[in-house]
């Protein structure tokens, strides 16, 4: 309460575990911690934290890609392009240190916040080299297309746009049809775009329906690709039981199963 009412030079034990917990929990939850850094910092299993001190000519791409700073990764990139063409940037450097991420993330050692800002470092060294394509010699392969779509009747889309940034940072196409997404427009694009994955979501255990008429539908109507299912409401047996061809559990699965079923057409 003393915080709230705006306290901000409480004199207390540094040591008392109870009393900085709750200094670190308030900050967090009153938005006074941006990113919920030192949060996480404080409470995460920092035994092999990727974050350490190093010198500024030091910070590479992989340890600005890890921290999730923005700042200086177009620089990093270029001195890369100075060496190395596009293609070979994105295969030995932005693909291994997006996996390090993913596999930090999905072992506890790092949190969604995180991810989210490693993520979007690594876009930040996608785009730059999309802007300076025609300087590397090499062009970034744009045939590993998805359609994502969060199911009609559901307006729940933050998954979604979690799982289509990580995507995008290993390079695929995404094509990005929305929330409350009508069953045609899914059908129509996956069949005139050629699409050989489609990634469906749904956060509302009524809207579950609509996800099983989409695949439904899609398969109904010729599609010849595969179907990504993902959302809080679903799980591996209930995927099976309306036909998609995957279960997500979480972002960084998404992108290991796109790795796994564009393999097939590339």
């Amino acid at each position: 309460m003393a915080l709230k009412a705006g306290l901000n030079l409480p004199i207390v034990n540094p040591n008392a575990e109870g009393v900085m917990e709750i200094i670190y929990s308030y900050k967090a939850l009153a938005g006074l911690d941006e990113s919920c850094k030192n949060y996480i910092a404080k409470f995460a299993d920092t035994a092999d934290k990727p974050v350490s001190a190093v010198k500024k000519e030091d910070e590479n791409l992989e340890y600005l890609i890890l921290n999730g700073i923005k700042d200086g990764v177009e620089a990093q990139v270029q001195k890369l392009l100075d060496k190395i063409d596009g293609m070979k940037i994105i295969d030995e450097y932005l693909i291994p240190v997006l996996d390090k991420v993913g596999l930090m993330y999905e072992t506890g050692k790092i949190f969604l916040p995180q991810l989210i800002s490693s993520s979007e470092a690594a876009k930040a060294a996608f785009d730059y080299l999309n802007k300076n394509i025609d300087k590397s010699g090499s062009e970034i392969d744009s045939n590993k297309r998805i359609i994502l779509a969060t199911v009609k009747g559901d307006v729940h889309d933050i998954g979604k746009n979690i799982v289509k940034v990580v995507l995008q940072n290993y390079g695929f196409d995404v094509i990005d049809l929305g929330y409350d997404t009508d069953i045609d427009l899914i059908v129509s694009t996956a069949l005139s775009t050629g699409a050989k994955l489609v990634g469906l979501s749904a956060l509302m255990t009524t809207t579950l329906k609509s996800m099983e008429q989409t695949i439904s539908e899609l398969y109904t109507n010729g599609y010849n690709g595969e179907v990504m299912v993902g959302g809080a409401v679903l799980d591996e047996d209930y995927s099976k039981k309306i036909k998609a061809t995957y279960y997500a559990k979480n972002a960084q699965e998404a992108a290991n199963i796109a790795r796994k079923s564009l393999a097939k057409y590339n």
